[in-house]
């Protein structure tokens, strides 16, 4: 079992960022990709990454797909933090996407779901289909996780804190682990 690790977007990423400047999307999504990778790798899953994670340059999510499709990995975990509007908003919540037509997909999204919503206390915006690239241009079942709004005051200070990228992660390896039929430890 392979699962490949996308940490959304780079440093070299524009906008992605929180209107203050105080948080880069980024370092949230390298953060937790980091913790991912330590949980689901002391649990005997063999973990990759879809690009460089210390790298500054934004590689492109068909890059990104070519790598994990290459490796023949088994699942794709893209890891983000939300946006929405011009101005600090109201926008919050948790939510996670995955193909329509994969079956697969969906319930590695639903495993993850299960776990995440009652762990990190966020409002539940749901399981969501979408046409996004990593969804579509991957050969395994893949899933892109919006952990909160970096666009809302109090959800941006959750995504800066240690502890909160820590539980995200935690929250994503359980749902993983669960639908790879492995006890958390």
């Amino acid at each position: 079992m392979l699962v490949c690790i996308d940490p959304g977007h780079a440093e070299s990423t524009a906008g992605k960022r929180s209107f203050d400047g105080s948080l880069r999307e980024y370092e949230f999504n390298r953060a937790v990709a980091l913790w991912l990778k330590y949980h689901l790798d002391r649990h005997g899953v063999k973990t990759m990454y879809s690009c460089d994670i210390n790298t500054s340059r934004d590689v492109s999510l068909s890059e990104r797909c070519r790598t994990a499709n290459n490796a023949k990995a088994d699942l794709f975990i893209s890891i983000h933090a939300n946006a929405h509007g011009l101005t600090w908003n109201s926008a919050n919540g948790w939510e996670i996407y995955h193909h329509k037509n994969s079956l697969t997909g969906k319930r590695l999204a639903e495993a993850i779901h299960k776990t995440s919503i009652p762990f990190l206390g966020l409002a539940d915006r749901g399981i969501k289909t979408n046409t996004f690239t990593v969804l579509t241009k991957t050969a395994m079942p893949a899933v892109l996780i919006e952990h909160a709004f970096f666009t809302n005051k109090e959800e941006c200070e959750k995504l800066k804190s240690l502890d909160f990228r820590k539980k995200c992660a935690i929250a994503d390896a359980k749902g993983i682990l669960n639908y790879l039929g492995i006890a958390w430890k």
